[in-house]
């Protein structure tokens, strides 16, 4: 209840969009890319990739889809290269981050 006592607006828009996200997401059966983050200055080399293949290539042996959400619009085509596709692109919140879901069916390949 800190934050409460801190910012009263700030957490009612906070449970909002925890709220909304939760509306937002997928009831059936997926596993979720929850975070990744790359400094900039070691992008471009592939290590975001190492990190999310492994998961992938499991993900496609247990013929389970994948799921993730990111507030960067940028962000879209570097996840279409391993088979994402945009499920929705709203804000959850008025005023608020662009909320971008992102779905991948099981491949027969590997992964990006």
């Amino acid at each position: 209840m800190k934050v409460w006592a801190a910012d009263r607006r700030g957490f009612k828009t906070f449970t909002r969009l925890g709220a909304n996200t939760e509306l937002n997401h997928p009831s059936d059966t997926h596993w979720s890319l929850e975070a990744l983050g790359v400094r900039p200055e070691a992008q471009k080399q592939g290590l975001g990739g190492r990190l999310v293949r492994p998961m992938l290539e499991r993900a496609d042996s247990e013929g389970i889809e994948c799921y993730l959400e990111t507030s960067n619009p940028a962000n879209i085509d570097y996840y279409a290269r391993f088979g994402f596709h945009v499920l929705s692109e709203v804000s959850l919140i008025p005023n608020g981050p662009p909320h971008v879901a992102m779905r991948r069916r099981v491949a027969a390949g590997p992964p990006g």
